[in-house]
């Protein structure tokens, strides 16, 4: 109790020496009237001025519980318009939005400030008049604070906008937690949320005493003092001199009457009164004396054990208090704490990285208004509707950047009340989604670019769930094809009833194919479709299983082949049509061909006959007309046989096998020997020929007939010379023969593959024309093709393909 009521006293010799302090430096508000205040103020006075003010440092301004404001500063400013009848609208209200409403232009004066460097930039400064101390409070059972150097690894309490948070700063005290006011400052240390903090000492000892918790502080010696002043922004002198000439009306009997008001009178005798209650409290300390002693001993112990649990709840909860101030700051989502009005109070870094605004910068601004002014009409309806409903706020939002980018966040936010349910601030979260929402835009352009050309592809496509064969969706040139209007008319509709409806096209049998796509075999049929109107045609079915949007689908394109089913139709019956003429022109030139050379044989026969008996009795006209009669009859003759041969390819039943080259080609040569002995020609044919699937005469009279005309068109000035060449050409064998013989002109390389076409007359070549023609026919119904290169004068080389066993 003696410490108590020494440390009571020491509080009320303070009280006594600031209040004669305040009287002296409230004295220094006005001064004496200088030359440049005495000049007459030429301007217009205003009707009033706005005077923006701390709305928590008591006793010289505060509010009361109902809200309304008091304070030797608001009578001060009372009096003033009351003197030059000038209406001031004194604006009180947190020091940091008091601040930026300042800088913002939307007040004239601003009042209860701290003159800084920076400050001293933007505002002309009054004389000061108060001189504040600022010292660091902390809790009793904290020991070892006593500067700023003391200070670090400790969280300290703040005013925001306060003047202490650049003093500490700049000495690298920066873990500071920043309050809307004083007094919610207070409250927090009485909350035991805070154990550190930085406060002007009278507002401190008012607010610590008023709040019960005065005993439980100690303070340092002042860190430093600052001076209180009001100020306008430079660049108005006429409203300086206005308020300076305002406060000069002011007397010093009024000055004192409101100084004495809020501060109390000085003490006339305290010396007297401190020896009084000294003496009362030796007399209670000597009536209490065995009492005390009695108890010092029971409770030692327990006073001892409840102190080393105090302690220790006290250590960790501030390690509690540090840990949880480390997971703010290092949360990857924004934090931010807003006053009642959703004015930041708080931001982490995190906050700041997303929206590139700083904390100074922040603080104090709603944060609505930080939000992009596209959503921010949106944003704040939502927020309002949920503060009336009580409930958690989450919205999908954008913040512009200041470096001209934007931030799409998910915001939450829930109110923070007291224990009466008052609101007190909120609290909430940004979590930074501009990846997603980049994603969700990549993907709507990737879906809109799909479902642009899907539509636009000139096929039909359905797509079908995999298990039911339900129709999920359709392009628009499915609904072009069917003759509908909308996807929904088309998706109501079984397979069947978009189909004939007669097998094999019908709903059982579309659903086999289904089934078989399913398996993950690609099917490619035909079908008989119907249109919404009725009418059928064809179309080609491409049907497969594929992942759509993460799911196993069915993926149909339908292509309509009406147009190609009916040219298919009408070549299919020309092709019947030409197959039976060509039959019958085959068997006429076979009958006529055979039925030619009998006449040929009896003019023949007669005319050897007529040379036998009626010889002697010719002259020499006579027998060159009888040579020249038998002569036309072997050409005609070997016309007609060269004819039968044409009409025997492909009708001859040959069918095809395993044919050994190697061996039908001796066999060739062996037929063509004496022709071959006749020419001097020399023929080179390889043993390595390969195997094919071909027609074995036929091939034997492709190879005759281009062997013996490199024989016959050889050059009369060399030995000719014939080579047989192989090698594979794809899938397929190409075949050379080639000659050193007289050559042929580039302009005839088509036209010595038509029947009857000769380029040299009887008397140079014999022939007939068809040899090549029954060539090109052989070649061609192998499925190969023949052609021909040549050098004229130098030789000739005819290419042509056939197939192998593999092949065929």
């Amino acid at each position: 109790m003696a410490t108590a009521k020494g440390m009571r006293m020491d509080v009320i010799r303070a009280a006594a020496t600031r209040l004669w302090v305040a009287v002296v430096m409230l004295a220094a508000l006005v001064p004496p009237p200088s030359p440049a205040m005495a000049q007459p103020v030429e301007a217009k006075p205003p009707a009033s001025i706005t005077v923006v003010i701390d709305d928590n440092y008591p006793p010289y301004i505060f509010r009361t519980a109902d809200g309304s404001l008091h304070g030797l500063l608001k009578d001060l400013w009372d009096l003033w318009g009351a003197k030059t009848g000038i209406k001031v609208e004194l604006q009180a209200m947190d020091w940091a939005r008091a601040q930026a409403l300042m800088a913002a232009g939307k007040a004239d004066v601003i009042d209860t400030l701290f003159e800084t460097p920076a400050r001293l930039q933007v505002y002309d400064f009054s004389k000061a008049y108060a001189t504040i101390d600022v010292p660091i409070y902390f809790h009793s059972t904290i020991s070892g604070i006593s500067d700023a150097d003391t200070l670090r690894g400790f969280t300290v309490g703040v005013k925001d906008g306060d003047a202490c948070i650049d003093w500490l700063e700049s000495r690298q005290v920066t873990s500071l937690r920043r309050y809307p006011s004083y007094e919610s400052m207070v409250d927090a240390a009485g909350r035991h949320e805070l154990r550190v903090f930085c406060l002007d000492q009278p507002p401190a000892d008012y607010l610590l005493y008023k709040k019960g918790i005065d005993a439980q502080f100690r303070h340092t010696a002042p860190l430093y003092s600052g001076q209180f002043h009001w100020a306008v922004h430079k660049g108005k002198p006429d409203l300086y001199r206005r308020i300076e000439a305002g406060f000069a009306l002011i007397s010093p009997s009024e000055r004192e009457a409101i100084t004495t008001r809020w501060l109390g009178s000085p003490l006339a005798g305290p010396d007297s009164r401190y020896v009084r209650l000294i003496t009362l409290g030796l007399q209670a300390a000597a009536g209490g004396a065995v009492v005390l002693a009695i108890w010092t001993w029971l409770l030692r112990r327990q006073v001892g054990s409840r102190t080393r649990q105090v302690v220790a709840a006290l250590d960790a909860l501030k390690s509690s208090e540090q840990h949880y101030r480390e997971l703010v700051g290092l949360t990857p989502v924004g934090v931010f704490e807003t006053d009642p009005d959703g004015r930041h109070v708080f931001v982490n870094d995190r906050w700041s990285r997303i929206t590139g605004l700083s904390a100074e910068a922040a603080l104090g601004l709603a944060w609505t208004d930080c939000v992009d002014a596209e959503d921010r009409g949106r944003v704040t309806a939502e927020w309002q509707a949920v503060k009336a409903e009580r409930g958690l706020f989450q919205s999908e939002f954008r913040f512009p950047r200041p470096d001209g980018g934007t931030s799409w966040v998910l915001g939450q936010a829930r109110a923070k009340r007291d224990v009466t349910g008052q609101v007190i601030g909120h609290i909430g979260t940004i979590t930074d989604i501009s990846a997603a929402k980049a994603a969700e835009a990549a993907l709507s352009a990737s879906e809109a670019r799909f479902r642009t050309i899907f539509d636009a592809i000139s096929d039909a496509i359905f797509i079908h769930d995999l298990t039911s064969g339900a129709i999920l969706a359709v392009n628009q040139r499915m609904l072009e094809m069917y003759g509908y209007d909308t996807a929904a008319q088309v998706q109501a509709l079984r397979v069947g009833q978009l189909s004939e409806g007669t097998a094999p096209y019908d709903d059982d049998a579309a659903r086999q194919w289904i089934v078989r796509a399913a398996s993950g075999e690609t099917q490619l049929f035909e079908w008989r479709a119907r249109k919404r109107d009725g009418s059928l045609f064809w179309v080609e079915v491409n049907m497969r299983s594929a992942r759509i949007s993460g799911v196993d689908r069915l993926l149909v394109v339908v292509r309509d082949v009406s147009e190609r089913k009916e040219a298919e139709r009408i070549l299919t019956e020309r092709t019947e049509a030409l197959e039976r003429s060509n039959a019958d022109l085959e068997q006429f030139a076979y009958v006529a061909s055979h039925d030619l050379r009998e006449p040929l044989r009896m003019v023949s026969s007669y005319m050897a006959l007529l040379e036998r008996r009626y010889g002697d009795k010719l002259d020499k006209d006579g027998h060159d007309f009888i040579a020249f009669a038998k002569e036309g009859a072997v050409r005609m003759d070997r016309l007609v046989q060269d004819l039968l041969e044409f009409s025997r390819v492909g009708r001859i039943n040959d069918p095809p096998t395993a044919v050994a080259l190697d061996v039908l080609t001796a066999n060739v040569l062996r037929v063509l020997r004496p022709v071959i002995a006749e020419a001097g020609a020399r023929v080179n044919i390889p043993t390595s020929l390969p195997v094919v699937v071909c027609c074995g005469n036929e091939v034997f009279l492709l190879f005759q007939n281009l062997i013996s005309n490199a024989i016959k068109f050889r050059s009369p000035e060399r030995a000719a010379k014939i080579t047989v060449t192989a090698e594979r050409d794809g899938d397929a064998w190409r075949f050379t023969v080639a000659d050193n013989g007289i050559g042929i002109e580039p302009d005839y390389y088509d036209r010595i593959f038509k029947i009857f076409h000769r380029l040299h007359t009887r008397e140079q070549y014999d022939g007939t024309g068809i040899g090549l023609s029954i060539c090109k026919k052989i070649v061609e119904r192998h499925g190969g093709r023949i052609w021909v290169e040549s050098t004229p004068g130098q030789g000739t080389r005819f290419h042509f393909t056939l197939g192998d066993m593999d092949a065929l």
